[in-house]
């Protein structure tokens, strides 16, 4: 039986190359996309994501609007990292699709509640939508919530300190009621997350393939710095669990002064698990391998 899970992006570089591999992957049936500001301002991340979904020939799947600021209003952008338009300037087909009305909050509560079995959510983006689905129907949905997985913060700060990661660091606030919803949740963050990557060769070939979500994933790779699989990494540690070292830490997320936007180990946080090491060679070859293996399911 498939995986159900539902997507919240900011579609970025590395959103799409996330959206890429769960639409190829056999063993996952993605229930839903859900859009929030953060790489790029909100109407710009729902364009990119109808744009990625149609790329991957996955007409059914329906995209929810989510909010457009976070909890406590608007935080820092990513979107050097990701060009203009949050895909790296690369021009794709614009795509109609099915988009929830009523929003995301309410698409994600209905496609958990109407899911075969339990559902993972899978958060790639600040944890906005997330935050306001927990606070307003967490005793509903929380019993057909199996995971949730999100990428962000870190465990290990660097010496000297750096600014706060991104995801957490743009909505603190939504970050700390998703960590302490009492959902089993994973974090996937920056001790990993910088060390899955392709080769140029291995990037090339991708964009060489004649499937288009296979050509999009490698015409992405090469205009992502590093050439980071990045987020989609957090999708592998799903499929592939064996590829990765995965411990349980207490987390706190920082709200005030120097630890605001942190991840911090600290006893009196909920214990999650946490990503902690990878073998950052297979995950890369797992990653290419689904996308070589194209068609949409």
């Amino acid at each position: 039986m498939a995986t159900y899970v539902l997507i919240d992006v900011d579609t970025g570089i590395d959103d799409a190359l996330a959206l890429l591999y769960a639409i190829a992957h056999p063993d996952l049936e993605v229930a839903a996309v859900t859009c929030v500001s953060g790489n790029v301002e909100l109407s710009q991340v729902v364009i990119n994501t109808c744009s990625v979904l149609g790329v991957a020939g996955a007409p059914g799947i329906s995209v929810g609007r989510g909010a457009d600021a976070t909890l406590c209003g608007n935080g820092p952008r990513a979107g050097h990292q990701h060009g203009a338009n949050g895909l790296g300037d690369l021009r794709l087909p614009s795509s109609i699709r099915p988009q929830a009305g009523d929003g995301a909050v309410e698409l994600m509560r209905r496609r958990i509640l109407d899911a075969e079995g339990p559902v993972t959510i899978v958060a790639l983006a600040p944890q906005t939508n997330i935050a306001a689905l927990l606070s307003d129907h967490l005793g509903e949905v929380a019993t057909a919530i199996g995971r949730l997985i999100f990428v962000g913060g870190r465990l290990v700060e660097p010496n000297p300190p750096e600014p706060a990661e991104f995801n957490v660091g743009h909505d603190p606030e939504a970050a700390a009621i998703v960590l302490d919803s009492g959902l089993a949740i994973t974090m996937y963050g920056l001790d990993v997350f910088n060390q899955v990557l392709l080769s140029s060769a291995q990037a090339d070939a991708l964009a060489e393939q004649k499937h288009p979500a296979t050509k999009l994933a490698g015409e992405l790779l090469r205009v992502r710095p590093g050439r980071l699989i990045a987020d989609a990494g957090a999708l592998i540690a799903l499929t592939n669990p064996e590829l990765f070292t995965i411990e349980q830490a207490p987390v706190r997320i920082g709200l005030d002064g120097a630890e605001r936007g942190r991840t911090l180990r600290d006893p009196a946080g909920p214990a999650i698990d946490v990503v902690t090491a990878v073998d950052a060679i297979q995950v890369a070859l797992t990653f290419a391998d689904v996308l070589r293996a194209g068609a949409p399911h």
